[in-house]
């Protein structure tokens, strides 16, 4: 190193590379030594990030996470430019030069005790400027996926106490800063199984359709039923002329209470008209066809009932007094139907009592975006999102700040505000507001930090339908 390390961000990279963590190339220079000397020329890459470092930054007491703006990644050439600037900029004493790392990036919690919580993408800063509701994991686990990174966790934790991290590349860790945890924090590790869980399937969107309730009120043959649904489908697709993938079981999501089905092995095109006809058809034939259904085998019992569901379905479009006559038999056929193919399975198989049982309900639908490792919709139905410091967020008035901008003036009630992602900048409004409701973001985020830090309410991950009519101010740019 060609300066002696005075602030404790730097010093950290320092110690994260002696230990033998997989630290990107990097160099330190300060105020004094930087001018007229490329001390960077022993860097390899093409693409560099450059970071400010501050004094009582990344401390025991105060992370100031976020503050102090990186700049990159940059090509070489430009490296002298971005580090005059940031020596231009209040508080700056030391800038860290360091490779770019391209792929997924994120942030590591490791608490004293209890699971240590991962949030990561592949949207650059998505999880530290909480542009996004990103992939999330608890360690420890048994996943593939998280293998490396669940065996240096505690290593992290050995070396450095509570602390949280940044790191890039999910099946070989390299880290690139690393801090003191300053506040206690915790996360739903019940939802983030979830998460974690449905994040390994190929499907990026899930729904519940007739079919996944009808799976759901029969409790311990859940499985059983996607079988026998899944082998119907092979047969009973082209007899209706329907040219599309029979269902495969990993289309399904179950659990003890609640199934969901891939959106995009549903039925959500509709039907032609020959295509409904040759369906109600079908399921005439079989409605009149299949007396004696006691001693029927599991499938015959599994198409008797999917033939009275569908001779229901069909009755709902029927004018309404037909449809109100045919309700009450029909209703009562599929009731029997279901009890009758409970019986069928009980006499072939035993209940299945390993799927797991949630403690509350999630709401429909599931939708992820693999590509990018973000969370579209993911969220229990009595939630209103993530709360990460509590604090009154019905009361407003509220204030929505758009892009990375700030007002101008404030409202003389200390505001709510809204936004779509967790701008560090809001952390400049803190003083002036009670508290902040975010679309997006990450527990992990850099403004979730402070928020923790300073007792600032926080709410992520949250619509915005039910908080009322915000204000329109003036508006100016954070920068």
């Amino acid at each position: 190193m060609p300066v002696s390390l005075i602030t404790d961000k730097a010093r950290n990279l320092q110690r994260l590379a002696e230990l033998g963590f997989d630290v990107p190339n990097y160099v330190v220079i300060n105020r004094q030594h930087h001018a007229g000397r490329d001390y960077w020329s022993t860097l390899r890459a093409d693409c560099f990030m450059v970071r400010p470092c501050a004094l009582g930054e990344d401390s025991q007491t105060r992370s100031r996470a976020g503050q102090l703006a990186s700049l990159g990644p940059i090509r070489r050439h430009e490296i002298a430019s971005a580090v005059n600037s940031l020596f231009l900029l209040g508080g700056t004493e030391e800038i860290i030069i360091q490779e770019f790392v391209d792929g997924p990036t994120g942030v590591i919690f490791c608490p004293a005790d209890g699971p240590a919580l991962l949030e990561y993408s592949r949207i650059r800063q998505g999880v530290t400027a909480g542009k996004v509701k990103p992939f999330c994991a608890s360690l420890p686990n048994n996943l593939s996926r998280y293998a490396a990174l669940t065996k240096l966790v505690l290593e992290l934790f050995q070396a450095f106490g509570p602390c949280d991290a940044e790191l890039a590349v999910l099946d070989s860790p390299r880290f690139f800063q690393v801090r003191p945890l300053t506040a206690p924090f915790l996360f739903d590790e019940e939802l983030v199984t979830v998460k974690m869980l449905v994040q390994e399937l190929s499907p990026d969107h899930f729904m519940q359709n007739e079919f996944c309730f009808d799976i759901c009120e029969s409790q311990g043959w859940q499985r059983y039923l996607i079988d026998l649904f899944c082998s119907c489908s092979k047969k009973l697709f082209p007899a209706w002329e329907l040219e599309r993938t029979p269902f495969r079981p990993e289309d399904f999501l179950v659990f003890a209470d609640q199934c969901f089905v891939s959106h995009e092995a549903s039925f959500h095109h509709p039907l032609s008209k020959r295509q409904a006809f040759r369906i109600g058809s079908w399921a005439a034939r079989k409605l009149m066809t299949s007396s004696g259904q006691k001693d029927a085998s599991p499938e015959q019992q599994f198409e008797y009932a999917a033939a009275v569901r569908l001779a229901s379905a069909i009755a709902d479009g029927f004018p309404g007094f037909i449809c109100s006559f045919l309700r009450r038999p029909l209703l009562n056929w599929r009731m029997a139907a279901r009890k009758e193919l409970c019986k069928a399975l009980a006499a072939v198989f035993a209940p299945d009592l390993t799927l797991p049982k949630l403690s509350r309900q999630l709401r429909d639908p599931l939708i992820k975006r693999s590509a990018t490792m973000e969370w579209i919709c993911c969220d229990w139905q009595d939630s209103a999102g993530i709360i990460v410091v509590d604090g009154d967020f019905s009361s407003g008035p509220f204030l929505r700040v758009n892009c990375d901008k700030l007002p101008t003036s404030m409202p003389e009630d200390r505001p709510i505000v809204l936004c779509d992602q967790l701008y560090p900048s809001l952390h400049k409004l803190f003083p002036v507001i009670k508290g902040i409701i975010c679309e997006r973001g990450a527990i992990t985020s850099h403004l979730a930090i402070l928020a923790q830090e300073e007792g600032m309410a926080l709410k992520i991950q949250a619509g915005m339908a039910s908080t009322g009519k915000p204000y329109s101010v003036p508006v100016q740019s954070s920068q």
